[in-house]
């Protein structure tokens, strides 16, 4: 009963998070919590990359979790690096599990769109497709403001400069 509450809770500090209505200053600092959280939000992805694309292959499990090691740790040495820069390494744990939790929300968001749109097919004008790919847009927009508001928070920056950093993450992450 007691997991089934502080799990709850996650979820609902998650969710504040997401509205904008807390900050990473809200998550317990707690290597336990951000190691839970990323095992689990690794493991959606994992299962995601299995994802049969619309011509019905799937990638080599070893590229997927190569690619998934490689671009996780360079995220993290990268926001590490951003909090050591700006004086604010204590405030780093916390930041990364706010990010790791929104990117557990998403990514459990994320997974009926990319079945829609794979068992969709080729048909690019259905409208199932059309709605998927801005469903799938929005909630990428969704993130790259809510890691705005993270780094705004935990680096006690303006939004501007807030923003320029979630969208330069945002592009590391297309890149990769």
């Amino acid at each position: 009963m007691m997991g089934h509450y502080l799990m709850s809770e996650l979820v609902r500090l998650f969710v504040s998070i997401a509205l904008f209505k807390k900050g990473p200053q809200d998550v317990p600092y707690s290597w336990f919590l951000f190691i839970s959280l990323f095992v689990a939000t690794f493991i959606i992805e994992v299962l995601t990359h299995l994802i049969p694309d619309a011509k019905d292959e799937v990638l080599n499990m070893a590229v997927i979790l190569r690619y998934l090691v490689i671009t996780h740790a360079v995220f993290i040495a990268i926001v590490y690096s951003i909090f050591k820069l700006h004086g604010h390494s204590k405030r780093f744990l916390q930041s990364l599990t706010a990010m790791t939790g929104i990117d557990f929300l998403m990514s459990i968001l994320f997974v009926p769109i990319n079945f829609a749109l794979v068992f969709a097919g080729a048909n690019e004008n259905a409208p199932i497709v059309i709605f998927g790919s801005l469903l799938y847009m929005f909630l990428l927009l969704w993130n790259l403001f809510i890691y705005m508001h993270i780094f705004r928070h935990g680096l006690s920056v303006s939004p501007l400069y807030a923003g320029m950093l979630s969208l330069a993450m945002f592009a590391l992450g297309i890149s990769m």
